[in-house]
């Protein structure tokens, strides 16, 4: 068994719980043994999150996130969306002994000039590796 394989092998036993408002790519889905989605009741949530929400009311949504993730028994955790809520639900979630993780891209750009001047720029989003937090 060459070190990719092994290196799948271990994967396929990590369980991924996933907090963010976007789906994961296929290739950010493989090599997972397990990946489970937030609850539509908590995306909702999460993805609505009000500029004048408290610190007390972030901290609780995160204490949420956590307690699903450990009920769906992951081994690793990925939130991602609005920052006071990343940090608190990362910190909860290391305390508790889950890893937390998160994609890193590399952004392809390419700009094309159109006839009247003006620039069309696109970039590309492409899944490198995962990279634990802490």
């Amino acid at each position: 068994m060459n070190i990719n394989q092994t290196k799948n092998k271990i994967m396929k036993t990590k369980n991924l719980f996933v907090c963010m408002s976007h789906k994961l790519t296929a290739e950010q889905r493989d090599g997972w043994g397990n990946i489970v989605e937030v609850s539509d009741d908590l995306k909702k949530q999460t993805s609505q999150i009000s500029p004048e929400a408290t610190l007390p009311e972030i901290k609780k949504l995160a204490s949420n996130i956590v307690a699903e993730a450990i009920n769906a028994k992951a081994t690793h955790i990925l939130v991602a969306g609005e920052p006071t809520l990343m940090l608190h639900a990362n910190l909860i979630a290391h305390q508790k002994g889950i890893i937390c993780v998160q994609s890193t891209t590399r952004r392809d750009t390419v700009e094309a000039i159109q006839p009247d001047g003006s620039v069309i720029k696109t970039q590309v989003f492409r899944h490198v590796q995962w990279r634990e937090m802490f």
